[in-house]
């Protein structure tokens, strides 16, 4: 190492435990905190003046006793630790007055950083006054009724399932993140409440409390670092999981309101405090991979108070070792850099997320604020890093460069190349289009002329055959109207019989004529009077719901009264983008597999590829609006009513069910084909249209540019 004086940062303080082995770190600024051992600590002592790196070994001992007792390898693994914690920063190795340029550095100062930033409103004294009345929320009775709470709101939840996923289909609209708004500051408000009346049951006052902004949305917040002066680190536990489960609390109970409520407006509230509640829970304040509630559970659990700063470090170390030249060999703990490497790729994923969302919600906005955010928080640190300069007639350091192994890049280059290969094999995410199991052919019932139902003789879901008399209409008019076309047929009949016994023959062809015009009405009222009794079309099982109250209801002319379908035909009916039509049309006749929204799997086989699309939906249960997975708008039909269509065209697939097994049935004492249930939901993946792992990120990508610009936008 060169020859640099190293020293504790200024903004660093300390705190002590009662037993006086144990230390809390403190940087002022960054508001970091490290706990550290007493040899860590009495180091941090020793360099509160500028030392030499070298001369430690040799200074340390004359210090204290517990630094002569430690070997010197260890002191000297002790000191970069804590220079990669940033604890102790290096300084240039003789400050000149004269030269502004050998100065120590200034102690770091921390960057504003508008996505996060808290106003401080309350002090401790005002927390306690308020929130003191109050800690008795944090008890075991209380606990006993929360968990009594939870139950309930599981159970109220699993019965009303329907209902509850359809509240939550509605909740991402235009509009609603006011209702979000609300939603999220209740639920912040409850989860520090939860932080400040731990803090105060375990015997510990929060510095402060206030408003924090992340991202600009409002958030209540408590400081209570405070906490880590506690030495029982179930305490601190506490402290930590207080907020999530008076959160989970809360969420619980507006669930059970929403179950039991009958206002849409108090129901979109709860759901949205429900929704809220789950997604900070698992995303951010459990999640032991984000520095919020789960970590500091985590790490007083392990006893592993510097996991991340020590996770980090050893993540860094490894990235280094494998592009350098270095042949040194540092000892590289496989559970710090597996954190190190998890928690890194959710960090991403997750600024990643918030960045899109910033550039949806906002557009061009969006994408500046997004590009500033990432400049904050990647660039200016590094720009603002003050690198020590050499000491007079030393040598420069050589650049970082120079000590990257080629060998070691050529070998990384190589496996670039192989997985870029790897991306031209199919994709383990292959298209999956969605459709719903239907019945082949099914045969529409309706109503050849307008009358009421006054009999009904067979019920939803009773087999049939063909002729069989469904239901009885009754119209007295026509009847009426009939009667009297028959009477007028009749007296025709017996003019011309008349005329022909008298050989009038000129009168004869004038009555002929109309004795035909009767007779054929006669025969028109006739059809329309055996239209009144509904019959079946075929063999098969009626399916016509609500039969039991069709009794006495009048239905129009051409109205829907039901299907008769042979119950062991069933096929699939998926839909795919208009864009696909050519490469699915390639395809006659080959395997499908079918995943049912139960879990099973089918086989099946393309059957047909409509060539006309159409933006009409022919299942509603694919409806986003009801849980499905196509974006729908909705659009007034030729009728005049509102009715839903997909956003752009869409080709319909045929795809036949394969049987996985048969049995025998009531219906047919023969073997018969084991069907899924027609009218369930699935998702259908053609064998012979497989894509490679590239053409599936180009898909994604693709997908999301049209989502935001539009699919005018975007190349087909």
């Amino acid at each position: 190492m060169d020859s640099k004086q190293i020293r504790l940062k200024p903004e660093i303080s300390f705190r002590a435990s009662s037993t006086g082995d144990k230390f809390i770190a403190e940087d002022r600024v960054q508001q970091k905190f490290w706990r550290l051992g007493k040899l860590e600590y009495e180091l941090c002592a020793f360099l509160e003046s500028p030392v030499l790196f070298e001369d430690i070994a040799q200074l340390t001992p004359r210090a204290s006793q517990s630094l002569s007792q430690a070997e010197p390898d260890k002191i000297a693994k002790t000191v970069v630790w804590l220079m990669q914690s940033g604890l102790v920063e290096t300084v240039a190795a003789k400050p000149n007055p004269t030269n502004p340029d050998s100065q120590p550095k200034a102690p770091p100062f921390k960057i504003f950083d508008p996505s996060f930033f808290r106003v401080h409103l309350l002090g401790p004294d005002r927390i306690e006054q308020i929130a003191k009345p109050f800690v008795w929320l944090v008890s075991y009775p209380v606990l006993l009724i929360a968990i009594v709470l939870w139950l309930a709101a599981l159970t109220a939840g699993y019965q009303n399932l329907e209902m509850l996923t359809a509240l939550s289909g509605k909740l991402f609209v235009p509009g609603s993140q006011w209702w979000f708004l609300v939603a999220w500051t209740l639920l912040k408000f409850i989860h520090e409440s939860g932080h400040a009346l731990a803090c105060l049951r375990v015997g510990v006052r929060p510095s402060s409390a206030g408003v924090g902004f992340i991202f600009f949305t409002p958030s209540p917040f408590v400081n209570a670092t405070n906490s880590w002066n506690l030495e029982d680190r179930w305490s601190r536990i506490l402290i930590s999981a207080a907020g999530i489960l008076f959160e989970a609390t809360f969420a619980c109970v507006a669930l059970l309101v929403a179950c039991w409520s009958t206002s849409p407006s108090i129901q979109y509230l709860c759901i949205s405090i429900v929704t809220l509640g789950t997604i900070s829970t698992f995303v951010f304040n459990g999640n032991p991979l984000m520095r919020f509630d789960g970590y500091y559970i985590l790490i007083d659990l392990i006893g592993r108070p510097n996991l991340w700063q020590d996770a980090n470090r050893t993540l860094k170390q490894f990235a280094w070792r494998l592009v350098s030249k270095s042949t040194s060999i540092t000892e590289i703990a496989p559970i710090l850099l597996g954190y190190g490497l998890v928690s890194f790729f959710y960090r991403m994923l997750s600024l990643t997320t918030i960045a899109w969302g910033l550039w949806v919600a906002w557009d061009g906005v969006g994408l500046i604020v997004a590009s500033a955010f990432a400049v904050l928080w990647f660039v200016m640190p590094r720009l603002m890093k003050q690198k020590p300069l050499p000491k007079p007639g030393e040598e420069p350091k050589p650049p970082i460069w120079s000590e990257i192994s080629v060998k070691k890049v050529s070998q990384f280059a190589a496996a670039g190349a192989l997985v870029v290969g790897l991306g031209f094999l199919p994709s383990p995410v292959q298209i999956y289009w969605p459709g719903c199991v239907d019945f082949v052919d099914p045969i529409e019932i309706r109503t050849g002329v307008p009358g009421k139902i006054v009999q009904v003789m067979y019920h939803d879901g009773q087999g049939v055959r063909k002729g069989d008399e469904l239901l009885r209409l009754s119209n007295p008019e026509l009847e009426l109207e009939f009667a009297k076309v028959e009477a007028d047929w009749k007296i025709a009949q017996e003019k011309c019989n008349l005329l022909r016994v008298n050989r009038r023959d000129a009168e004869l062809n004038s009555e002929e004529s109309e004795l035909e015009a009767c007779r054929f009405r006669y025969e028109s009222f006739k059809e329309k009077i055996a239209q009144l009794s509904i019959r079946a079309p075929r063999d098969g099982v009626l399916l016509m719901r609500g039969s039991n109250n069709f009794t006495g209801m009048f239905v129009e002319e051409g109205s829907a009264l039901g299907l008769v379908v042979d119950p062991f035909r069933l096929e699939v009916r998926a839909s795919a983008p208009a864009d696909q039509w050519e490469p699915l049309a390639k395809s006659p006749g080959g395997e499908a597999e079918i995943l049912l929204s139960n879990g099973e799997t089918w086989k099946g086989e393309l059957v047909q590829i409509l060539p006309r699309t159409t933006d009409m939906l022919e299942f509603p249960v694919l409806a986003g609006q009801h849980g499905g997975v196509l974006t729908v708008k909705m659009a007034k039909g030729e009728d005049g009513k509102e009715e839903q269509r997909t956003l752009e065209p869409r080709c319909q697939i045929r795809v036949g069910l394969t049987p996985n097994s048969f049995k025998r049935t009531m219906l047919s004492p023969n073997y018969r084909p084991n069907l899924p249930p027609p009218g369930i939901v699935c998702s259908v993946k053609l064998m012979s249209h497989q894509e490679s792992a590239w053409e599936t990120a180009v898909r994604w990508i693709g997908a999301a540019l049209k989502m935001r610009f539009g699919a005018d936008s975007v190349p087909s």
